[in-house]
C-alpha cells in the first residue's frame, strides 16, 4: 500500500513539473479595446490553447478557445464590456498553466472619448536583463501602488543585444530583472529599436517594410486595423489606438533604407514624400478626435546624452526632425516621447526646431520657456482655440529604462547639453522611467529614477482664451506682432506693424481672468510700432498673459510669460 501512494504521489508530481515546464513563456496581454483582448503565451510543445474568463475570480463563466495545434499562442477574446475587470487562466493540452488569481486578471479599455484619470508608464531601451532595469521597474511599482496602468508604452530598443527571440525570452519575459509577473495584468503598446531591427531588417535595411518579419513582430498583436480608434495602418510597423479622451500614435523610426521606395522616414532619399507611413499619419492625425495626443517612437529628433542628433552620421534623427515633427506640430501633438539616447531629457513647449542644435532660437522655437511647473504657476497652457491653436509640444527622452550612459560621455555633463531642453539627467547607473497622468483638460508628465525619486515634473493645460468669445486670426491690418524677450523677468516690447492708420485698444490680462490692465488706447499711424511693458509699473507677478491688440471688430493675441 506503502509503495502504491509512493506511485501516485510520484506520477503526481511529475505531472505538475511538466505542466510547469510546458508554460515558457506568459501569459501577456495585447491589442486592448473596449470590447476585446487578446491573451498571450508560448508552450514547449504544440498544443490548443483555452482561456477562461470572467468579472468574477471564483466563476470564469466564459471562455475561448483555438483548437489549432501550436507553440505560441494568440487567443482573442471578444464582446467584453468597455472598462471591466476581468479575471482569467490559461490551458493548452488540457491543462491549467497559470492562473485563475488576483495577478492574473485584465482591464478593457474605455469606450473612445470617456473622461477619465489616465496613468500612462513609458519604458525606453530597457531590455538589458540587468539591476538597472529591475530597480526601474520595482521603482514605477511602488510609485503606483494600487493605482492601475492604464497605457504601458515601449519606446524601443526592447531586447537587447540584437532583439533575438531568445533575447526577448531572457531580458523581457524573464521575472526577476524584468517583467515577467507584471505581465499578467499589466497591458503593453510597444515600438522598434535599431537593437530589435537587428533581428528583423538590420542597417542598411533594403527590404519592403511591407515584409518586415522577425521576433518583435511575432511577440506582438497590434491594432492595425483600427480597432482600438484611429486610421486603420493595415501594418503592425505602426499604428494608433485611443484610450479615453486620448490619441497614442506609435511610429516606427527604424523604416529608412538606401532603397527610396522603402525609405519611409526619408533617412537616405526623399522616399518620406511618397511614404506611406507618413501618409497615413496625416490621415490618422486629421481624423482625431480627441483633445490629448501622444506620439512615440525610438529616435528622437533632438539629444545630447549617449547620442548626439547634430552628428552627421545620425541619419535617422534628422529625418525624424525635418520630415515628421513639423506634421505632428501642425496638428497639434501635445507630447513625443523617444528612447535611443540612454539619459533623460525634456524640452520646453517647443515649435518649429528642424535644424541642429545651433540652428535653435528661443525667440522664434520656444512657446513657453518657463519650467513647465504647476508648483510654480509655471505651467505650459495650450489654447484651444485662438490665433495659434494647440501650438507647441513637449519632447522628452527616455532611454534610460535600463541603459545607462558614462558621466564622462553624455554630452550634456560636457557642458553641452541641447538648448531646446530644460532638463537631462544621466551618468554610470542612472536608470529611470517616465510617468504621464492625464486627468480632464491636465497633463504632467514625471521621470522617474530607480532609486525611487520624481527628479523632473511638468503640467499641459489646455483651455480657451479668457474672455473671448470670437477669435479671429490676427487681422489684415496688423501684422508682425510679437512680444520679446518671451519669457522676460522685468521689461519687455511688444511689436506691430500697422498696413494703415488705425485706433486700437492694447490689454494684457492673466490667463485666470484675475487681472487686466490697458497698454493703450489711442490712434497709431501706418507702420512699425512698439510699447513697453515693465512688470513693476504693472504690478505683474510670475505666471502666463495675454496681450490682446483689438481694432473693433477683429483682433490678434500674444502670449508672453513673466519669470522671476
Amino acid at each position: 500500500m506503502k509503495k502504491l501512494y509512493f506511485l501516485i504521489f510520484t506520477f503526481s508530481f511529475l505531472g505538475y513539473i511538466t505542466e510547469a515546464q510546458q508554460l515558457l513563456r506568459g501569459p501577456y496581454q495585447q491589442k486592448k479595446t473596449p470590447n476585446s483582448m487578446n491573451i498571450r503565451w508560448r508552450t514547449a510543445d504544440s498544443l490548443d490553447a483555452k482561456v477562461y474568463y470572467g468579472t468574477d475570480l471564483n466563476n470564469l463563466n466564459l471562455t475561448a478557445t483555438v483548437s489549432t495545434l501550436e507553440n505560441d499562442h494568440d487567443v482573442e477574446l471578444k464582446n467584453l464590456s468597455p472598462y471591466t475587470k476581468y479575471f482569467y487562466k490559461i490551458e493548452s493540452g488540457g491543462n491549467v498553466l497559470s492562473g485563475p488569481d488576483t495577478a492574473h486578471w485584465f482591464r478593457t479599455a474605455p469606450v473612445a472619448g470617456t473622461v477619465q484619470p489616465i496613468r500612462v508608464w513609458a519604458t525606453g531601451d530597457f531590455g538589458k536583463g540587468n539591476d538597472g532595469q529591475r530597480l526601474t521597474r520595482d521603482a514605477y511599482l511602488n510609485y503606483s501602488k494600487d493605482k492601475e496602468t492604464d497605457v504601458w508604452i515601449w519606446l524601443g530598443d526592447n531586447a537587447y543585444q540584437d532583439g533575438a527571440d531568445s533575447d526577448y525570452q531572457a531580458k523581457v519575459f524573464e521575472q526577476y530583472y524584468a517583467y515577467g509577473d507584471i505581465f499578467k495584468f499589466m497591458h503593453f503598446y510597444p515600438s522598434p529599436g535599431n537593437h530589435d531591427y537587428n533581428s528583423v531588417c538590420g542597417i542598411p535595411c533594403q527590404q519592403d517594410p511591407r515584409q518586415h518579419k522577425g521576433p518583435y513582430y511575432s511577440i506582438i498583436t497590434a491594432p492595425q486595423q483600427g480597432e482600438a480608434g484611429g486610421e486603420p495602418s493595415t501594418l503592425e510597423n505602426y499604428y494608433s489606438f485611443d484610450y479615453g479622451n486620448a490619441h497614442f500614435i506609435s511610429l516606427n523610426s527604424e523604416l529608412g533604407s538606401p532603397t527610396a521606395a522603402y525609405d519611409w522616414i526619408g533617412a537616405y532619399t526623399n522616399g518620406a514624400s511618397t511614404s506611406p507611413m507618413i501618409q497615413w499619419l496625416k490621415d490618422d492625425l486629421s481624423k482625431n478626435t480627441q483633445p490629448w495626443v501622444i506620439a512615440y517612437w525610438h529616435q528622437p529628433p533632438y539629444t545630447k546624452g549617449s547620442h548626439d542628433s547634430d552628428l552627421f552620421y545620425e541619419i535617422y534623427m534628422k529625418a525624424i526632425r525635418e520630415k515628421i515633427t513639423p506634421i505632428l506640430e501642425q496638428y497639434g501633438v501635445d507630447l513625443v516621447v523617444n528612447g535611443h539616447s540612454h539619459a533623460f531629457e525634456r524640452s520646453y513647449l517647443l515649435k518649429g526646431l528642424t535644424g541642429t542644435a545651433a540652428t535653435f532660437n528661443a525667440q522664434t522655437n520656444v512657446v513657453n520657456g518657463t519650467s513647465g511647473k504647476e508648483s510654480l504657476g509655471e505651467a505650459y497652457i495650450k489654447y484651444t482655440d485662438g490665433t495659434k491653436p494647440n501650438e507647441g509640444t513637449v519632447y522628452v527622452v527616455c532611454g534610460n529604462s535600463g541603459s545607462d550612459v558614462a558621466a564622462n560621455k553624455a554630452l550634456f555633463y560636457n557642458g553641452s547639453p541641447h538648448p531646446a531642453m530644460f532638463y537631462w539627467d544621466g551618468g554610470t547607473g542612472v536608470c529611470g522611467s517616465f510617468i504621464i497622468d492625464i486627468d480632464g483638460n491636465k497633463l504632467t508628465g514625471r521621470y522617474l529614477t530607480s532609486n525611487n525619486v520624481v527628479k523632473d515634473e511638468f503640467t499641459i493645460k489646455k483651455q480657451s482664451v479668457t474672455g473671448i468669445k470670437n477669435i479671429n486670426s490676427i487681422t489684415s491690418s496688423i501684422s508682425d506682432a510679437k512680444v520679446f524677450p518671451n519669457p522676460f523677468a522685468k521689461n519687455a516690447t511688444l511689436s506691430f506693424t500697422l498696413s494703415k492708420p488705425m485706433a486700437l485698444n492694447i490689454e494684457l490680462f492673466s490667463t485666470d481672468g484675475k487681472m487686466s490692465r490697458v497698454l493703450s488706447n489711442s490712434s497709431f499711424n501706418e507702420g512699425e510700432h512698439s510699447i513697453e511693458i515693465n512688470s513693476d509699473a504693472l504690478h505683474l507677478s510670475k505666471g502666463e498673459y495675454i496681450v490682446k491688440i483689438n481694432e473693433g471688430k477683429s483682433a490678434s493675441f500674444e502670449r508672453l510669460f513673466k519669470v522671476d
